[in-house]
């Protein structure tokens, strides 16, 4: 079994719900002691307000709750790209916002 790295991963595609994922990972990063790692995925389309976004977040994430956060955006498809970073970055677990529809 590949050995796991003391990392969060957190997709947000920017919105409450991708906030909310976050605010939960960083309370459970700082119990556990574990960095975070911010995903963002993108289409392909070249837009600079997302590594400054992601900057932000990251930002607000560490002076609210001091824990390290690293950023990423990626261009791919949400479907395996998030599977894809976990395993790269070695994530020990994957924090998922949902919009609570069936």
């Amino acid at each position: 079994m590949e050995a796991k790295n003391n990392i969060l991963l957190v997709p947000t595609d920017f919105s409450e719900v991708g906030t909310n994922a976050i605010n939960l990972a960083a309370k459970a990063a700082k119990l556990l002691n574990y960095k975070m790692c911010l995903l963002h995925i993108t289409d392909g389309k070249e837009d600079a307000t997302v590594a400054e976004k992601l900057n932000v977040l990251a930002a607000e994430a560490k002076d609210a709750y001091g824990i390290e956060v690293d950023t990423i955006a990626k261009e791919g498809s949400i479907y395996s790209t998030i599977g894809e970073v976990a395993k790269e970055i070695s994530a020990a677990l994957v924090y998922l916002g949902t919009h609570g529809k069936v």
